[in-house]
This record gives C-alpha cells, sequence and structure tokens, in this order.
C-alpha cells in the first residue's frame, strides 16, 4: 500500500477552495488524469453519492467509481474506489491559514504494489504536486 500527501497554500477563502474541489464536475479542470467524470447519484455531493471517474495514468485508461464516504463542508472530503484497477482512497483536507487564504491537502492511500511501490509512490506524488498547482493557478487567476 502507498501513500502520497501534498499540500498546497492558495490565496483564496477556504470556502472557494473548498466549493470549487469538492465538486467532481470541476475535476477535469484541475487533474490532468481526469478526462470525464459521470455521477451515478443525484446531485449535490454527501456521504452516499457515487461518481466515476475516466482517466488516464501511465498510458492506461481506466474507470472506477468513488463513493463519498466522509464530508465536512470547508474541512474534509473522503472518497474510497469500490472498483476499477486498484483500491484507493483519496482524501482532501482545506485548513484556512487567514481569511484570504488556504492550505489544500491531497492524500492519496491505496493500492497494491508490491513490486512497484517506491516508483509508483513517486509517480503520484509528481502527479498529484502538478494538480495542485494547476488548482491553484485556476483559483488565483482572477485575483
Amino acid at each position: 500500500m502507498i501513500e502520497c500527501t501534498n499540500s498546497i497554500e492558495i490565496r483564496r477563502p477556504i470556502s472557494t477552495v473548498a466549493f470549487y474541489t469538492a465538486n467532481p464536475d470541476r475535476a477535469t479542470s484541475w487533474y490532468k488524469n481526469i478526462q470525464r467524470v459521470t455521477w451515478l447519484t443525484p446531485r449535490p455531493v454527501q456521504v452516499g453519492t457515487k461518481v466515476e471517474f475516466e482517466a488516464q495514468f501511465m498510458r492506461r485508461k481506466m474507470r472506477y467509481t468513488y463513493v463519498i464516504t466522509h464530508y465536512v463542508p470547508k474541512k474534509e472530503l473522503i472518497m474510497e474506489a469500490t472498483d476499477g484497477p486498484f483500491p484507493m482512497r483519496t482524501t482532501y483536507q482545506w485548513q484556512a491559514i487567514s481569511p484570504e487564504i488556504t492550505r489544500m491537502t491531497l492524500t492519496n492511500t491505496g493500492g497494491n504494489f508490491k513490486y512497484f511501490k517506491r516508483w509508483m509512490t513517486a509517480a503520484m506524488n509528481r502527479a498529484n504536486q502538478k494538480d495542485l498547482k494547476k488548482l491553484k493557478q485556476i483559483l488565483e487567476a482572477h485575483l
């Protein structure tokens, strides 16, 4: 099992950052590898919501379904892949550094990469860092 945790500070209030990132429809704008999002249950996001993501990672197309297992608005969202190429838990945490600065932390835990653990951890960390930088760029674009 691997665990990748990455954080970034964004010059936007916590309400803005959390509202943007907790909406699966926006995932394609800031996650490079996510190409399509399909809601399997009605909106809005809440515990029990199911969303299918279509992604490309390491030149492989994959589909997986995430279920929201924990959600506290403006604090934390946890979703777990219930199917797909490997089990994964993704956690978003939001922390107000000041009224206008938010720390967004993205953690991915899971997978069974016995022989490729070190390589896969490094690849996921690189991807997460790029995605968070893209998110920062989007949210700070209109300052």
